[in-house]
C-alpha cells in the first residue's frame, strides 16, 4: 500500500496509527543512518589529519634528507678539491727535490713555506671548482 499524501487519504483512526508506527521507525532508520555516517565522518576526518601529519612529516624527512644529500656532495667536491691539491703539491716538491728547486733551497725545504703553499693550491683548486659548479 502506497504512502498516503494527505490525513483525508487515511480513513481511519486505526490506519493513522499504522502510518504513524511505520513514520517513527522510518525515523529511528534514518536517526541510525544519521548516527553512523556522523562517526564514519568523524573516523575520516581524523584519518584525513593523520595523513595531512604524516605528509608534514615526510616532507620535512625529505627537506632533511635533500639537504644532507647537498652536504654529502659539497663534502665530497672539498674533499676531492683538496686531495688533488695537496696531492699537485707532493709531486712538485718531490720533482724539485728530484731535478732541483726553482728557488734558494732552504725556503723549500722550510715546513711554513710548505704549508703556505699547501694551502694556496688548496684555495686555487677550491676557487676553480666553485667557478665549475656554479656554471652548472
Amino acid at each position: 500500500m502506497p504512502r498516503p499524501e494527505s490525513s483525508k487519504d487515511i480513513a481511519s483512526f486505526s490506519e493513522c496509527r499504522v502510518e504513524v508506527d511505520k513514520l517513527i521507525a522510518e525515523k529511528k532508520v534514518l536517526q541510525q543512518d544519521n548516527s553512523n555516517l556522523q562517526i564514519i565522518t568523524r573516523e575520516s576526518k581524523a584519518a584525513s589529519e593523520e595523513l595531512k601529519k604524516e605528509k608534514r612529516q615526510l616532507v620535512r624527512k625529505m627537506d632533511v634528507i635533500s639537504r644532507q644529500q647537498a652536504a654529502a656532495e659539497k663534502l665530497k667536491s672539498t674533499s676531492m678539491t683538496s686531495a688533488s691539491a695537496i696531492s699537485v703539491v707532493t709531486l712538485l716538491w718531490a720533482s724539485f727535490g728530484e731535478y732541483g728547486y726553482p728557488g734558494p733551497a732552504w725556503l723549500f725545504e722550510h715546513e711554513i713555506f710548505y704549508g703556505f703553499v699547501c694551502w694556496a693550491a688548496t684555495t686555487t683548486f677550491a676557487w676553480v671548482a666553485r667557478s665549475y659548479y656554479e656554471a652548472d
